[in-house]
């Protein structure tokens, strides 16, 4: 029995042997044996390769399965309403307002336009000395632009709007605000109009220090000063009509811009030629008036025209706006 013992354990050990040679082979490769392209890259991720590894030097691990996307219901975006949006058909209406026209109670629209010509010589414009940056942007010495009038007589940068007939009526506030900027050390738009509580930027796009100081009389309306560097920006609002509310830097005593703020949509400012255009007008009669900053001051009164709107017929105005010629040290 002992014998035959000893036998089974030797058959046993011996067994075991083998198993554990063969199972060496197979862990362990010969370098002669080894693939043609490097084994690391083989198991190595992609995002974890050397920067010379090309992706067409391995071969391509077996496909991970594609992440499931959720689909996603996205609604489409309702775009803002820029313009004017009548109740009853939808059809829509461009201003041509500064504040762009966003109510309108009635269908039936007409417009207005017409022209403003200076009676009279205006006085000569100052010739403007400026120093350091702003005088490098203007070597030769900037006029003032208290009267700009064209060749026949149109004058520019005249407010013109609705002053009465629109009393039953209500507008809301455009969201596009209205820009006031600072550039060429000048204020650009030099007479604006603007609705009250309609946000009002104003910027400054000059690489020097300016500041916009704001002088309004209206009650409501708060007096500001804020100095601004080159890309600043600031928002403000007049809940308030004034016309005009004055705005200055003091840093630049030439630097003056006039806002006109009014509770609707319907004015216009006149162009370089004076003509100037109020669209979307509901038919009705109004009365119009013609406001025009220095014949203001020198004591003017401004001038006022009844107008009947129709649809589809545009109403004309024309005005004349009388100037003493009087030379008055303002911008």
């Amino acid at each position: 029995m002992a014998i035959i013992a000893c036998c089974l354990i030797l058959i046993v050990i011996r067994e075991y042997s083998s198993r554990h040679k063969e199972e060496q082979v197979v862990i362990v490769e010969p370098a002669e044996s080894a693939p043609s392209e490097p084994v690391a890259a083989k198991h190595v991720p992609s995002f974890a390769r050397p920067k010379s590894a090309k992706l067409s030097d391995t071969k391509p691990e077996s496909p991970s399965p594609a992440p499931v996307v959720e689909k996603v219901e996205v609604a489409e975006p309702v775009a803002a309403l820029p313009v004017a949006v009548v109740p009853a058909t939808g059809e829509k209406f461009a201003s041509t307002g500064l504040a762009p026209l966003t109510f309108l109670a009635k269908t039936n629209v007409g417009s207005i336009f017409g022209r403003v010509v200076l009676d009279g010589k205006p006085p000569p414009e100052a010739l403007i000395k400026m120093e350091d940056v702003c005088g490098k942007i203007h070597p030769a010495r900037l006029p003032s632009r208290r009267y700009v009038v064209s060749a026949d007589g149109g004058l520019a940068n005249v407010f013109v709007y609705i002053s009465s007939g629109l009393e039953q009526q209500s507008f809301s506030v455009p969201a596009q605000p209205v820009v006031l900027n600072q550039i060429g050390c000048e204020f650009q738009p030099y007479v604006f109009g603007l609705m009250t509580h309609q946000d009002l930027v104003i910027s400054n796009s000059d690489r020097t220090l300016h500041n916009v100081h704001a002088l309004p009389n209206a009650s409501g309306n708060n007096e500001f000063n804020v100095a601004q560097l080159f890309g600043a920006k600031v928002d403000k609002q007049f809940p308030s009509r004034e016309i005009p509310l004055t705005m200055r830097c003091d840093i630049h005593p030439w630097m003056f811009a006039y806002a006109c703020v009014v509770d609707h949509p319907f004015f216009a400012v006149t162009d370089r030629d004076g003509y100037f255009t109020i669209t979307n007008v509901s038919s009705g009669n109004y009365q119009l008036t013609a406001f025009h900053v220095h014949t203001f001051i020198e004591g003017h009164k401004a001038v006022t025209k009844n107008v009947a709107v129709k649809e589809g017929t545009p109403a004309a105005a024309y005005f004349k706006i009388e100037t003493s010629g009087s030379n008055l040290a303002r911008r």
